[in-house]
């Protein structure tokens, strides 16, 4: 954690540098501030310092930051957008707190489509794409020593849209990483690449696993590789320490 204590530590450090700069109300600052505290707030909430749940709240970030509402508002949208903070009428902005449901809702549909896509694409693979999904799986084992999650995510949708865009199906392409883009916002929540060992896991093995199916035409290997990607893929997460937190607030009601 000391690494990511580092990065919150660099950027308060920017943040008092912002603050002083002289500020003239042209667009170009206005929309420099709002993209300082989307920056802030994101890196908050994906460190964890503003877990799911959190109500973020405009006086305080504003006394902290010392900045006006309106970048904050917008801020917030950006954020709200990219699916990480939800806005309601009358109750204010909140940190996105999906249920277990919803994710293993979207754990189970991308399931559906990784298996669709490899059906359409294991006997059409060539030398050209196996070297491109070696690159990624490269880049992921890069991301372990680094720890950067945001670069970790890329490259982990990056391979499987590597798949997707090999099918040449419009349909599948955008779906596909539609349920990446939400399953990555659910990872960053709760996902927990940022606690633990990286190389005890070693996710990037299930890639290789992957690439091994592909090259070798083995259907069926890469559909139970698929089930046993998403089975894993969700036990990454803290969903089982989120169960236990939940069951214990409905016990003491």
């Amino acid at each position: 954690m000391k690494s990511l204590e580092k990065t919150l530590n660099a950027w308060h450090k920017r943040w008092d540098n912002i603050q002083n700069r002289t500020f003239t109300e042209t667009l170009n600052e206005r929309q420099s501030r709002t993209d300082d505290v989307y920056e802030y707030l994101k890196n908050h909430i994906l460190f964890r310092h503003l877990p799911p749940g959190t109500q973020l709240v405009e006086n305080t970030i504003g006394k902290e930051l010392q900045v006006s509402r309106t970048p904050i508002r917008n801020a917030m949208k950006k954020l709200e957008e990219e699916g990480l903070v939800k806005i309601y009428s009358n109750r204010g902005a909140f940190v996105v707190e999906p249920t277990l449901e919803e994710i293993r809702q979207a754990f189970d549909m991308r399931r559906h489509l990784e298996k669709m896509t490899l059906e359409q694409i294991y006997d059409q693979m060539n030398e050209e794409d196996f070297v491109h999904l070696e690159e990624w799986i490269e880049h992921e084992r890069e991301t372990y020593e680094t720890r950067n999650i945001l670069e970790y995510l890329d490259v982990n949708k990056q391979f499987h849209m590597t798949l997707a865009l090999k099918t040449k199906n419009t349909f599948l392409i955008d779906f596909t990483e539609r349920i990446l883009n939400q399953i990555n916002v659910y990872l960053m929540l709760y996902d927990v690449f940022v606690d633990e060992d990286l190389y005890e896991k070693q996710r990037f093995k299930e890639h290789e696993g992957l690439l091994e199916a592909l090259k070798n035409k083995d259907l069926t290997r890469l559909l139970q590789l698929i089930d046993q990607h998403m089975e894993e893929s969700l036990n990454y997460m803290s969903i089982s320490q989120r169960k236990n937190r939940i069951e214990e607030q409905q016990k003491s009601l």
